[in-house]
């Protein structure tokens, strides 16, 4: 059989085998083994047949058999001769027209057409398929549409060519397209129509073209789920609206007929308008757009001055501003603008309304639109705003005013530009520009000035907008001279430094606020008028912590956010820590002005500096900080706050550290035991001045800033039993235990090789703790355990394992079970120092792999464990799963519930072992409580057959009137917020029978003395009442 007759057996059923028969033949052809005649000759028979379903076929045999000929297969003749016998069946074989434009698009791709073919093939196809909607089967129309296409794509200039010869071709192309309503198909009927559109002449046309789009108007189509294609309802309002801004022909017809469409009730229809108003301001000539200004303001104002919702309004400042836009610089603008400031002006007279809110508005929209109409609002309005706050003493009205013009001010930076601009291109068309807010930039800044001082002080509100204005003026570029710059940094200065507190001091953080702006703009300003005042006023001597002189310091600490002053900023504080330190000044003042200066480094500019390796800060800051504590040690560890002012010290040395070379960080950690004094021993030293020993404080910060690769002062074995002998000494304070256990930690973790791990452990007599010996063991044998533990944890070490695994033993002591308990709640909690900022060795596993050793063990040991010691496994739990992701416990679920479920028992409320002991802690309730709501919420099948007891202790613990509960009314509310997940996710008929008793036992918790859990308890109590209403 030959391969037509095979691909016609073939096609109805099999049309992979079809096309891979039509490849043969292509393959065939290809190789020259089958000539193109003798091919024409086979399928002549089939061509001329009787039944039109088998022609089609035989014309998809040609085109299956053309698409994938190689270019240049045929000789120019031949594509001539095969174009023209598929052009010649097009009129004849309508049926057929799917693969003869297929076979035609086929052709073209072996070859660029001639422009009198391409022009040919176009007339032909237009003339035979029109209408299109004669086709009834979309995939037919789509496949002359995407013919269509590609001639318009590649062949514009002939088919422009062609239009100019036969003016019937732009009718025809008009009513060609008429009744389509495919997605696919309309995606190209739209890209199809702009060409002529765009690029044609089709002023006389032009109304037919409008009508042909616009009768597509509003696109209300919605795909459907799973939509193959992917056409979405926006691309095809896109397409569209290309068309309706395609040629400024168009705008006698789209502008009514856009308008009209604003009287819809639908949103979407006139947000849908508005866009398209938009594009063609946009997109027609700036002469069309002149003649319809005043036209589109009258329509689109009442979009804004009525507004109805909030996204018509700023699609309708976006269409006003776009014609502001175009209109620049040409003498049309002042006539679209005159109608425009005349009503503004009118609603400013009535003010405080709607309108006059509106209005401002739409002043700050047009003026934003070029410096052209930003001159000329301001020339015609500023002057009204002026006279009208000079006319009026109500504050309401003259707030409404000044929110106006703040309005225009917000725009005149947009238009001019800031201080700061750097952009060379928008200075060079800004430059040379004026500024119509040099005419009044005076009067307005002693309005608003008068305004702050003038106005009653308990009137926070209506000054800090004041304030606002002010700092908008200063941004302005080349509006102010420095000196009335000036005038505004004293006063912004002197409400920081003076003014009492109203209302949450929201004035004084305004004014915060305000000179931290102009430090951005001017900031050597800054540096010459307002700093020499902050210097006169931060504290010399014990300030109280409320007191107006740490505020002043406060204020002065968040200027150092701007690059330009920083600098200024820490040298300013190291001077005056100098005289702390040297005066000696209380303890509170040191703090205060070490908290100012980590506040520099923390959040000011610090972070955004380009800073190299060897950055100024470790000579002038931490070197400067180890010099002062050489100089006052003694006066320093006679104070109160000695600790925190170590710690302070610490945190600054460590940001600075970060960001050191090797050699720098190396000087530094030889030193870091010995930073006091260096003839003495180090603070490692047990027999040295116990005082001494706060330096580790700073020593901590100091090692976890270094990198794995600096080596410590003496082997890690050495310093791991310093440590060890040095927090068993005498007089030795909690938080040097702290760091002494946090820097053991941080060296386990960053600097011993994990081939050497095991023998300095050994050595340092860190692996002695098990239960041969654990009963002679104390809390701070069980400390310094868990300590090694997470730092072995965190970077994976082979040693964790068997580390974690003992400590899991021990919990059963009848002495020390329930302080280990308590450990475990450590290993996963958050660590200021191992972090991975602090070049830690932290493993992604970490949490993965605790879990699995520890929970299994846990679950499985609870349920053997006598009576006595199974709070301790619920302990050690609790504290597991505080820091347990979720999705770790899916597994262990069905174990796991009955733990949490008993975990309620509000005999179990204990505290932790980073809990102060004298105070309640809920840290087991709150574990388990978070736990179950996560259950609840994903899985709430593994709960549904413990639906009467979780209830029940949930009650139990919201009702609690008891001593350990009393002062915890997060537990409270977190258990009325579980309970009122129950009725939600849990079945109905398991909780039918529990109604009544959850109800009514709710009353207790609707009496609570706290009104978070009062108002808890409600929504629970209505959430239970609800199950007895009918589905």
């Amino acid at each position: 059989m030959s391969e037509i007759e095979l691909y016609l057996l073939e096609y109805d059923n099999h049309k992979d085998e079809a096309s891979r028969i039509a490849g043969q033949a292509a393959t065939r052809l290809e190789n020259k083994d089958l000539k193109l005649v003798s091919l024409i000759e086979l399928l002549g028979e089939y061509l001329n047949n009787d039944d039109a379903s088998i022609r089609t076929k035989t014309i998809f045999f040609l085109a299956d058999v053309l698409s994938v000929l190689p270019v240049r297969a045929f000789s120019r003749q031949q594509r001539n001769l095969l174009c023209d016998f598929v052009l010649s069946r097009i009129a004849d074989d309508p049926e057929a027209i799917e693969p003869l434009t297929r076979s035609l698009a086929a052709l073209e791709s072996m070859g660029k057409w001639e422009d009198e073919r391409a022009s040919q093939v176009f007339m032909t196809l237009l003339d035979s398929t029109n209408p299109l909607k004669q086709f009834k089967l979309q995939k037919q129309r789509y496949a002359i549409l995407q013919l269509i296409n590609l001639l318009m794509g590649n062949y514009r200039k002939a088919l422009h060519e062609a239009q100019s010869s036969a003016p019937e071709l732009k009718e025809k192309m008009v009513f060609y397209f008429d009744g389509e309503k495919d997605p696919r198909n309309l995606m190209i009927v739209f890209s199809v129509l702009l060409v002529p559109m765009t690029e044609w002449d089709v002023s006389v046309n032009a109304q037919d073209f409008f009508e042909a789009v616009f009768n597509y108007f509003p696109i209300t189509f919605k795909p459907p789920p799973d939509d193959p294609y992917g056409i979405t309802a926006q691309q095809l309002k896109d397409r569209l609206r290309d068309c309706i801004s395609a040629t400024s022909f168009f705008a006698p017809f789209a502008f009514p007929a856009l308008l009209d469409k604003l009287d819809s009730t639908s949103a979407n229809t006139k947000r849908d308008a508005l866009q398209a108003i938009s594009a063609c301001i946009r997109d027609y000539s700036t002469r069309t757009i002149s003649l319809y200004a005043v036209t589109l303001w009258d329509a689109l104002k009442f979009e804004i001055l009525n507004v109805q919702e909030e996204e018509l309004a700023e699609e309708a400042l976006n269409a006003l501003a776009d014609i502001a836009a175009k209109l620049s610089r040409t003498s049309d603008l002042s006539s679209y603008l005159k109608p425009v400031s005349k009503e503004c002006n009118e609603h400013l007279e009535d003010a405080p309304t709607k309108q006059s809110q509106a209005s401002g508005r739409i002043i700050e929209a047009i003026a934003k639109a070029s410096p052209e109409a930003s001159n000329f609002l301001t020339r015609a309005i500023v002057p009204q705003i002026i006279s009208l706050f000079s006319a009026s003493e109500s504050l309401s009205k003259r707030r409404a005013l000044i929110d106006v013009n703040i309005r225009l001010l917000y725009a005149n930076v947009a238009v001019f530009g800031e201080w700061r601009t750097s952009d060379p291109e928008f200075l060079q068309k800004t430059i040379t520009l004026e500024n119509a807010f040099q005419n009044f930039s005076l009067q307005i800044q002693d309005l608003l000035l008068g305004a702050v001082v003038n106005s009653p002080k308990e009137e926070v509100s209506y000054r800090v907008l004041c304030i606002k204005g002010l700092i908008e003026l200063v941004k302005i570029r080349s509006l102010l001279e420095d000196q009335e710059i000036s005038k505004i940094l004293q006063r912004l200065t002197k409400i920081i430094l003076n003014e009492p507190i109203y209302q949450n001091d929201d004035l004084r953080s305004a004014a915060e606020a305000g000179l931290l702006d102009v430090a951005h703009q001017k900031p050597q300003l800054i540096v010459n008028e307002a700093l020499p005042l902050f210097l006169a006023e931060l504290p010399e001597d014990s300030p109280t912590d409320g007191s107006p002189n740490l505020r002043v310091l406060a204020a002065f600490a968040k200027l150092s956010s701007e690059a330009k002053i920083f600098e200024t900023i820490v040298m300013r504080l190291k001077n005056r820590l100098t005289i702390a330190f040297q005066r000696p000044a209380s303890g509170t003042v040191v703090v205060a002005f070490l908290n100012a200066l980590l506040y520099a480094f923390v959040h000011g500019a610090y972070k955004d500096l380009s800073l190299d390796s060897k950055n100024p800060y470790h000579r002038g800051v931490v070197q400067w900080l180890f010099e002062q504590l050489q100089n006052n040690t003694s006066t320093l560890q006679s104070l109160a706050e000695r600790a925190t002012i170590f710690n302070t010290i610490g945190r600054i040395c460590r940001i600075v550290l970060h960001h050191q070379d090797t050699n720098v960080q190396q000087e530094t950690a030889n030193r870091m035991y010995n930073l006091a004094d260096l003839t003495q021993s180090t603070v490692l030293d047990t027999d040295g001045p116990p005082e001494r020993r706060d330096l580790l404080l700073i020593s901590t910060h100091i090692l976890a800033a270094l990198r794995t690769d600096v080596d410590l002062p003496s082997s890690p074995t050495s310093i791991l039993r310093q440590f060890m002998s040095l927090i068993r000494s005498d007089r030795i304070t909690p938080e040097v235990t702290r760091s002494a256990l946090s820097q053991m930690s941080l060296i386990v973790n960053k600097h011993i090789p994990e081939n050497d791990m095991k023998a300095t452990l050994d050595e340092s007599s860190l692996n002695r703790l098990d239960q041969t010996n654990f009963t002679n063991a104390d809390i701070l044998d069980i400390r310094v355990e868990f300590a090694i533990s997470k730092a072995l944890l965190l970077r994976n070490s082979r040693l964790a394992s068997t580390k974690i695994s003992a400590l899991l033993q021990l919990l059963p002591d009848a002495t020390h079970g329930v302080i280990v308990a308590r450990g475990f709640s450590t290993l996963l909690a958050p660590d200021e120092f191992l972090t991975a900022e602090n070049h830690c060795r932290i493993s992604k596993l970490h949490q993965q792999k605790l879990f699995s050793l520890a929970i299994p063990v846990l679950t499985s040991a609870h349920r053997t464990a006598p009576p006595l010691t199974k709070k301790n496994y619920l302990l050690a739990l609790a504290g597991l799963l505080h820091w347990l992701p979720y999705q770790l416990l899916m597994p262990e679920l069905p174990a796991l519930v009955p733990l949490l479920l008993q975990s309620l028992d509000p005999a179990l409320a204990t505290t932790t072992m980073t809990a102060p002991a004298s105070s309640p802690d809920t840290f087991l309730h709150t574990s388990a409580l978070n736990a179950l709501t996560s259950v609840l919420t994903h899985d709430p099948e593994e709960l549904s057959t413990h639906a009467h007891s979780l209830a029940a202790r949930l009650l139990a613990i919201a009702s609690s009137r008891s001593e350990a509960h009393s002062d915890a009314p997060e537990v409270r509310r977190s258990a009325l917020a579980c309970l009122a997940l129950v009725p939600k996710r849990l079945r109905r008929e398991a909780l039918m029978p529990l109604r009544g008793k959850v109800v009514r036992e709710l009353t207790g918790a609707l009496d609570d003395v706290r009104r978070d859990v009062r108002r808890e308890a409600v929504r629970c109590r209505v959430a239970w009442i609800a199950l007895d209403e009918e589905e």
